[in-house]
């Protein structure tokens, strides 16, 4: 199936839900926000090229029944010489999901990710994929118990497909069939625990992960976590025996944050800084650093400062610059925008 009709599919299961859901007592509720942006300009030490442009739609429905969200983006896409050289959906940035609960304590979702909250990082707004007790397949959600979650997950998507056994016919190698269970236990709302267990069958991507969270004081946050054998990465840390780490502590007139991902190899670390300076515009300094143990010919430094305008029934200008650093001096700049409008 190609994205444009996975993406008709999607439209098409989620209006039935919204459809269904819409019978229930409760009010449910609708939002939606789209973002058009640019990088504007790629400049580096030997070319200046056009960066493109994207229009990214995102719309959730919630119930007491039924969740549902869809996020699609369209790129304008440049050649090596960066002229615009096509209109594309872009399947590495759609993503869809829907969850339904049949009874009290129980749910089904579909392409439904549920992050441990130790697995955040703030500085990135994202979060580490092992502790995801979800997947881009179905996944069983248990919470009855008060302050508890478990969840059993069956990976699997449109390119991917999760095998009951399967035996490589070159390696002779054989794999078995994949699934997750995860856990975890909220601590009087103030601190998190959780543990996830990823494709225990198959010793070569077995992985599993411990992660949590503490909120000592009002708007200070720590998160922290470990993962055996992280294999999507994030922010170009991959690999065995990955430690992520989060601090950040939030206001009403200003937020800071720092971010530091580890394994044996590599590290990442960020720090954030934002402030609102009026009612209406807000400024931000972070810092990205990505280097090798071994090898410091390898590291990368980006400063990007930032100011906000938000605008009354037209949504938030956000202007960036991104100036790339490495071993040898500066590397690369671009110069990031968007509007954001959401209801």
């Amino acid at each position: 199936m190609n994205l444009s009709k996975k993406i008709v599919t999607v439209v098409a299961v989620t209006s039935a839900c919204v459809f269904s859901a819409f019978t229930n007592e409760n009010t449910p509720s609708l939002t939606f926000s789209n973002e058009i942006g640019s990088d504007i300009v790629n400049v580096s030490k030997d070319s200046s090229t056009f960066a493109g442009a994207y229009n990214e739609v995102k719309a959730e429905f919630s119930s007491e029944k039924v969740d549902a969200g869809i996020d699609a983006k369209i790129v304008l896409a440049t050649d090596e010489d960066g002229l615009p050289q096509s209109l594309l959906f872009s399947s590495e940035d759609f993503d869809w999901y829907t969850v339904f609960r049949p009874i009290n304590g129980f749910s089904v979702g579909f392409s439904a990710d549920t992050f441990a909250t130790g697995s955040y990082l703030f500085v990135e707004d994202d979060n580490i994929a092992s502790g995801n007790l979800g997947s881009d397949g179905v996944t069983f959600s248990f919470d009855g118990v008060e302050n508890l979650t478990l969840a059993v997950t069956v990976p699997f998507s449109e390119t991917e497909a999760n095998f009951f056994s399967k035996t490589d016919s070159e390696t002779d190698e054989k794999t078995l069939f994949n699934f997750g269970i995860g856990a975890e236990y909220n601590l009087f709302d103030k601190a998190t625990i959780a543990a996830t267990l990823k494709n225990p069958l198959n010793s070569d991507s077995l992985g599993f992960g411990f992660y949590a969270s503490v909120t000592p004081l009002d708007g200070l946050q720590i998160f922290a976590g470990y993962s055996s054998n992280e294999e999507e990465g994030l922010c170009d840390v991959a690999g065995k025996n990955l430690f992520n780490a989060s601090i950040v502590y939030e206001n009403d007139n200003f937020a800071v944050g720092f971010d530091y991902i580890t394994t044996d190899s590599d590290f990442y670390s960020g720090i954030l800084f934002g402030m609102n300076a009026t009612d209406n515009i807000a400024a931000e300094l972070g810092v990205t650093l990505n280097s090798s143990y071994k090898d410091n010919s390898n590291i990368k430094y980006v400063f990007k400062p930032a100011v906000s305008y938000t605008v009354e029934n037209l949504g938030e200008f956000k202007a960036e610059v991104d100036i790339g650093f490495n071993d040898s001096g500066f590397e690369s700049v671009c110069f990031p925008v968007y509007w954001s409008y959401s209801l």
